[in-house]
């Protein structure tokens, strides 16, 4: 809408499953706009019964309207009072000019935007970042890693209760420096508030053997704790229980960090188990005493193996294609990771949250499928809303490390196929992403934890 080109319809992408959105633009701190007059260009289509509402959020929370569009005037500019028949210039004019915004953005019903927008007023720029420091890099011999789960580890003995190392696997998974574990949820917390590590809820698998094997040979474990555990997946009605949905119970509201309180729970018992912190109270860990069948190895507590440095709440919760049961979006994945991360600062209790058992474990944003850093930028807003600032002046996030996925295509051609990454666009969204880091929060680390030449 900002490309002076006004009769090219805008490309809002396929169909959405959600019947409203809202597209929002947030000040930067020190940057202001005061706003007079707003023209949109009317280029065809007619949706009067489902118009664009544009607006502002000034700083002290009032919403302020800034006209609507309906699209009855076809190509000509339009004012932000369509249904008024004011003539030249003044057909621009807000009725008040706006100031002190905070936010401007518009909600859609539909996917019929005006072609170009266009606010006049009064525009104050960011004042100039201080110096930023020097950009690090890790050595190639340590970026390389692979997404495996723990049976590429592990093998039964002709004990059935008990694993090994698989040591023919493990030799070509000793070359990589990390390992990105796709662990389960269920398979920690197979019935709500019974823990399992050792052995695990399916499989009887040994995380405590995996990770010390790890440990030994450097390579770094980025745990990944994804999808939602059968107790709470059976929440939803029949046809809606999926792995793969939010984790929160069905009918929460998903804008409370409350909803997200149990994933928080088995982050601290994790975090707990496989940080370094060896003084959390033995009080507040738990695990299953019950064993799975007679001889089965029965859990035991642990604290502070030092096993683990990283981990990652949730792999790409912005997945759109799972409609509105799979998909948060960036606020409401903040609410989640705020939970994860210290326990919304500790509100939530003193069992949750991964800072709240290791203040040194890193976490991580669950890989984003979709690789454009404005998501994020709505993590951070968030942050500022409801987590506010730090002593340094800091936005006070809930996250550690910046992390996408992207597969490496050619979208030049017909049908698209999987393309090295020097010939896509790979490393212009790498430096979109590490440009933001510096920009917004703090010039923390940036990981890409799946990569690959794809055709979707």
């Amino acid at each position: 809408m900002f490309d002076d080109i006004v009769n090219e319809k805008i490309n809002v992408g396929s169909t959405s499953f959600m019947q409203t959105y809202d597209c929002i633009y947030p000040l930067n701190d020190g940057e202001s706009i005061t706003i007079g007059q707003v023209k949109m260009y009317d280029y065809q289509g007619i949706f009067s019964a489902d118009p664009v509402q544009l607006y502002a959020i000034k700083k002290d929370g009032q919403r302020v309207s800034l006209g609507t569009f309906t699209g009855t005037r076809y190509m000509q500019w339009v004012g932000p009072f369509s249904d008024r028949n004011t003539a030249g210039n003044a057909m621009f004019n807000l009725d008040t000019v706006v100031t002190d915004i905070q936010y401007i953005g518009f909600t859609c019903t539909r996917s019929d935007l005006p072609t170009e927008l266009e606010f006049y007023g009064y525009y104050t720029p960011p004042s100039a970042p201080a110096s930023l420091p020097l950009r690090t890099y890790a050595t190639f011999n340590k970026t390389l890693g692979m997404n495996a789960f723990e049976w590429y580890f592990e093998r039964p003995t002709s004990n059935i209760n008990a694993r090994i190392i698989a040591e023919d696997k493990y030799a070509a998974i000793k070359n990589f420096r990390g390992f990105r574990h796709y662990l389960d949820w269920r398979q920690l917390e197979g019935a709500e508030g019974k823990y399992y590590f050792n052995p695990s809820y399916g499989g009887g698998w040994s995380y405590d053997i995996t990770y010390e094997r790890c440990k030994r040979d450097s390579i770094e474990v980025l745990a990944c704790i994804q999808n939602t555990p059968d107790w709470m997946k059976n929440t939803y009605p029949a046809d809606q229980r999926f792995s793969d949905n939010a984790p929160l119970r069905y009918g929460l509201p998903r804008d409370s960090v409350q909803s997200y309180i149990e994933k928080g729970k088995i982050a601290f018992q994790f975090a707990a188990r496989y940080g370094r912190n060896s003084n959390v109270p033995l009080s507040l860990l738990k695990v299953s005493t019950q064993p799975r069948w007679t001889g089965d190895p029965v859990n035991t507590v642990k604290v502070g193996l030092a096993l683990v440095k990283y981990i990652e709440c949730g792999n790409e919760l912005d997945k759109w294609w799972r409609g509105a049961n799979g998909y948060m979006n960036a606020y409401q994945y903040t609410t989640l990771l705020s939970a994860f991360y210290d326990g919304h600062k500790g509100l939530l209790g003193a069992d949750v949250g991964v800072k709240n058992a290791d203040t040194t474990m890193q976490v991580v944003i669950g890989g984003l499928a979709s690789n454009n850093p404005s998501y994020i930028r709505a993590m951070v807003e968030w942050c500022r809303q409801n987590r506010g600032y730090k002593a340094d002046g800091q936005i006070n996030l809930c996250w550690d490390v910046i992390n996408y996925h992207f597969y490496s295509r050619d979208t030049s051609i017909t049908s698209p196929r999987g393309a090295a990454p020097e010939v896509s666009n790979t490393i212009s969204v790498a430096r979109a992403f590490v440009n933001f880091s510096e920009k917004y929060c703090n010039s923390m680390p940036v990981w890409v934890t799946e990569t690959g030449l794809d055709i979707n």
